[in-house]
C-alpha cells in the first residue's frame, strides 16, 4: 500500500509541476501580447513567483480559518456557493452512498463527514448534494482538501469504510 501510496504521490506531484509550468506559460504569454515586455522563462527557476504563490495560499488558508471554519468546514453566508477551481476540482474526492436520513434512519451533516474525513488532510470545503426540488439529501458529497496528499489518503484509507452504518464510496 505504501508503494501504490508513494507512486500516487509522484503522479500527483509531477501533474502539478506541469500545471506549475502551464499557467506560468499562459501567463507570460499573456503578459507579453498585452505589455510586449519580456518575462522570465519558468525553465530558468522564476523562484520569485513561487514564492509569491506559496505566500498568497498561507494568505488564503489564514483567511479561511479566521472566517470560521467550523469543524474544518466553512462558513459560508447562506447564498453563497463556494467557487471551485481547475486546481480545488483536482484535489476533491467523491463520497456517495452516505446515509440519507430515510425510514428514520441516521442522516449526514457536513460537520460530522468533515470530521470523519478529518484525519486525512486538512479540509477546506464539504457539500452535501440535496435534490433540487424536495430539498432531500442524495446520499452523495464533495469534499475539497487543502492538499493532493489529503486528497489521495482519503481515497485510499476510506473506500469502503462504514460511516453511520453505511459502507461508502470514495473516488
Amino acid at each position: 500500500m505504501e508503494d501504490s501510496l508513494a507512486a500516487e504521490i509522484a503522479r500527483i506531484e509531477a501533474q502539478l509541476e506541469a500545471d506549475r509550468q502551464s499557467r506560468e506559460q499562459h501567463l507570460q504569454h499573456s503578459q507579453q501580447q498585452s505589455f510586449g515586455t519580456p518575462v522570465v522563462m519558468p525553465a530558468f527557476g522564476n523562484v520569485h513567483h513561487h514564492q509569491q504563490q506559496q505566500q498568497q495560499q498561507q494568505q488564503q488558508q489564514q483567511q479561511q480559518q479566521q472566517q470560521g471554519n467550523i469543524g474544518g468546514v466553512p462558513a459560508h453566508a447562506p447564498g453563497q456557493p463556494h467557487h471551485f477551481t481547475k486546481d480545488s476540482d483536482g484535489r476533491s474526492i467523491f463520497v456517495g452512498n452516505l446515509p440519507k436520513g430515510e425510514n428514520g434512519g441516521p442522516t449526514s451533516t457536513p460537520e460530522e463527514l468533515a470530521q470523519f474525513f478529518a484525519d486525512c488532510g486538512q479540509i477546506l470545503n464539504c457539500t452535501l448534494l440535496r435534490d433540487r426540488t424536495t430539498g432531500e439529501l442524495k446520499g452523495t458529497a464533495y469534499i475539497e482538501f487543502a492538499t493532493y496528499t489529503g486528497m489521495g489518503k482519503a481515497i485510499d484509507t476510506k473506500n469502503n469504510a462504514i460511516f453511520k452504518g453505511s459502507a461508502i464510496i470514495v473516488c
